[in-house]
């Protein structure tokens, strides 16, 4: 089990998503996620990105 995670500050609550592989294409699944999370009020938010393969795969550029 892979987990990708996202912790919102402005209410001191984690979002995670589990997948049995670690791929771009989970990682964008995980993105789009992230974003249908938040309404158009949002205007920003942040990435944090170690240096893994996916996050620099074809995919995710």
């Amino acid at each position: 089990m892979n987990v990708f995670g996202a912790y919102d500050h402005t209410n001191n609550q984690m979002f995670t998503h589990g997948y049995k592989k670690k791929t771009g294409k989970q990682f964008l699944d995980f993105i789009k996620r992230v974003d249908q999370k938040y309404d158009s009020n949002v205007k920003q938010i942040f990435l944090i990105l170690d240096n893994i393969s996916i996050h620099k795969s074809n995919k995710v550029k």
